[in-house]
């Protein structure tokens, strides 16, 4: 009887302890608010770049063809990577004391524009060495990369030396192989075991049309091919177009575009539509055939047939809200594209002169980035081949056993106009008479050359006292003074 009020004894359930959390980075985890990002993907870039590579090519090329603002982009690479004059070349020989070798550097320059010249440069003949930089600086961005083919040899023209163009869709990128000892073919790219390419290969054109590919393949080794192609990951062979970030967007905007333009046209055109009335009479209606309008012209009244009735159409779009909209998003393309937004959509609207000035400034430290890749993976290569083919043709009379010394050169790409012309050219001349920069560096600055420069005012100089004129003093004090440090 006592026993059932004995004290109930409580189990206490021993419970695991918590697990520490882990730090990871919640930007890598797929959830519901960053649904975007798709699951965790583990194939390897490189194989990303070779099965995306083609529909890439294909969407940068349609933007280009049909959208203005792509278009704008490119005619920007190859307005500020190369410009109306092309990136100079500047033979840098030197003789046994360590100067420069004026003679051979000018017999260098002068054979190098004579093989730059239409007929001569490329295997087609149709394009000059400043055509060609043009080109390079348009096909790379858009397509990725562009491939350079040398020919050498007496049958590719005066110097033995021609290069052909060959755009990234003559690549078999569907071509994979292991060739043992770590050697491979990934996306037509033949490899080494350390990942150096030792070939290309190439789809050959249908002999019937030379516009259509056929199914062949041709090798053509490394060392006649160069792909100019900006590198941006060590891990990839093939290259994406400079606006794979941004084609989706250009492409949803130029949809958007088009439809609120037709939306305008439609709504200043069709004034309204001709209804047939709720409360007509049927039997007063004709049955031959409906009504049309076709032809709206200005000021002029038209009787309606029995039983219908006019409904106007006022379309209120585009609205006032389109501008900020068209802004905002060619900010989020021309980011994408390493461009200003001023400059690809050519608004200058709310700019002032800091904002102009920092803009340039930004945009401007890209732009050399640029010139100074284009200048080393296309003219200092192409340069490398030419030289020795024309020595040994006897294009150039020069002896072959100082190559070396010939291949020394520098390339000069072109400068920018000063946002305060006035501004700059003081800080110039203070900057030059204090000795932190010298005249040199000021004209590479300008896109000019400073030999040049001094040549050109020694020209005038000479010409104004052959006719009696006096030179400027500001003119003759420059003049004087570089004299004096060239003495």
């Amino acid at each position: 009887m006592f026993g059932l009020f004995k004290p109930k004894v409580r189990t206490v359930v021993q419970r695991p302890s918590p697990v520490p959390k882990i730090r990871r980075f919640n930007g890598a985890r797929p959830d519901r608010l960053a649904g975007g990002f798709g699951l965790r993907n583990t194939t390897m870039l490189a194989e990303e770049h070779r099965i995306d590579l083609m529909g890439m090519v294909q969407h940068s090329r349609l933007l280009a063809q049909n959208n203005d603002y792509m278009r704008a982009f490119l005619m920007m690479c190859r307005r500020h990577m190369v410009g109306a004059r092309g990136i100079k070349y500047n033979p840098q020989a030197r003789n046994a004391a360590g100067k420069l070798d004026k003679a051979d550097n000018k017999l260098l320059a002068k054979a190098f524009a004579k093989w730059g010249e239409r007929g001569n440069a490329t295997v087609c003949g149709r394009f000059n060495w400043l055509e060609m930089q043009w080109i390079a600086a348009m096909v790379a961005p858009r397509d990725g990369g562009v491939f350079i083919r040398f020919f050498r040899g007496r049958d590719f023209g005066p110097f033995g030396f021609q290069i052909q163009f060959l755009t990234v869709d003559r690549l078999d990128v569907g071509f994979n192989a292991e060739l043992g000892n770590g050697a491979y073919v990934h996306g037509g790219v033949e490899c080494d075991r350390y990942d150096r390419p030792v070939a290309w290969h190439f789809l050959k054109r249908n002999q019937v049309n030379g516009y259509q590919l056929s199914g062949e393949r041709v090798r053509v080794p490394a060392s006649d091919i160069v792909y100019l192609a900006l590198p941006e990951d060590y891990s990839v062979q093939l290259r994406m177009p400079w606006a794979h970030t941004a084609v989706r967007r250009l492409n949803m905007f130029h949809g958007f575009e088009e439809a609120a333009l037709t939306n305008a046209r439609v709504g200043a055109s069709k004034m309204g539509f001709v209804v047939r009335g709720l409360d007509a009479d049927v039997n007063d209606i004709p049955t031959d055939k409906e009504p049309e309008v076709e032809d709206l012209e200005p000021g002029t009244v038209e009787t309606l047939p029995i039983g219908h009735d006019f409904k106007s159409f006022d379309p209120d779009f585009p609205n006032n809200e389109m501008p900020s909209f068209i802004k905002a998003i060619l900010r989020g393309a021309a980011s994408g594209l390493g461009v200003s937004y001023n400059g690809i959509a050519n608004d200058l609207e709310g700019t002032n002169f800091s904002s102009l000035h920092v803009g340039k400034s930004e945009e401007r430290d890209e732009w050399q980035i640029l010139q100074a890749w284009l200048a080393d993976a296309m003219h200092n290569e192409i340069v490398k081949q030419w030289l020795p083919m024309a020595i040994l043709t006897g294009a150039i009379n020069l002896p072959f056993s100082k190559l070396e010394k010939f291949l020394e050169c520098e390339w000069q790409p072109r400068g920018w106009r000063a946002v305060n012309p006035l501004q700059e050219a003081t800080a110039n001349v203070t900057n030059v008479e204090s000795g932190f920069t010298s005249p040199q560096r000021v004209a590479a600055q300008n896109g000019e050359d400073i030999e040049q420069i001094y040549e050109e005012i020694a020209a005038a100089k000479e010409k104004a006292e052959s006719l009696g004129i006096a030179f400027t003093p500001v003119v003759q004090s420059i003049f004087d003074t570089n004299q004096q440090q060239s003495e």
